[in-house]
């Protein structure tokens, strides 16, 4: 586990940082500051990927080790995979094409899909935190939706202003994410026979 853990942070800080060099101080203007939203949603996958994915065993601990280990590989290919659409996203937002809708959209389905992953390793996908995930597919259609809007309607629109609006509707999902995050951990209660560290 150590040297996963270490893999996913190596391909973080390299996604992280190649993402960053893309944003230019010197333009103060509103894409500027749209990258540091961009910027954001990656830390807020960092920060959910140690809290929530927890690659040493998640929210539940007392999962059976046989799904673990069953679930370690598309779970590893999705976090993976998150990355990489992130990365594509960033790339298109520079290059000002459509093309970061789909990816951006893709990145945030992705996070649902790894959500399912975690579930069914922690036996645990008729549960309250498998709705959770889900919240995730809100974002990600709106911005597909508008990734594979035909180029005539969506040349209609301003590009910055349509990449803030998928950013706001991200906002609102993270802040509903996180609050259901919150009520889910105080409703949580493992096993009676539950031994830390299992």
């Amino acid at each position: 586990m150590n040297s996963r853990k270490r893999m996913m942070d190596l391909m973080y800080a390299s996604v992280i940082g190649i993402g960053l060099s893309k944003v230019n101080a010197a333009l103060l203007d509103a894409h500027f500051f749209v990258y540091l939203l961009l910027a954001a949603t990656i830390f807020e996958d960092l920060y959910l990927y140690y809290n929530d994915a927890n690659v040493d065993g998640g929210l539940h601990p007392d999962a059976k080790a046989s799904w673990r280990k069953f679930i370690d590989l598309p779970l590893g290919v999705a976090e993976i995979a998150i990355l990489a659409a992130w990365l594509f996203a960033i790339i298109a937002f520079s290059d000002i094409s459509q093309n970061f809708f789909i990816f951006f959209g893709v990145f945030l389905g992705l996070k649902t899909v790894a959500g399912f992953f975690l579930c069914w390793r922690d036996a645990n996908l008729k549960s309250f935190h498998m709705l959770q995930e889900l919240v995730f597919l809100c974002g990600a259609s709106v911005s597909l939706f508008i990734g594979f809007l035909p180029k005539a309607i969506f040349a209609e629109y301003e590009y910055i202003d349509a990449v803030a609006f998928v950013l706001v509707v991200w906002a609102l999902q993270t802040v509903l994410w996180w609050s259901m995050q919150k009520y889910y951990a105080l409703s949580y209660k493992p096993p009676k026979d539950h031994k830390p560290g299992m």
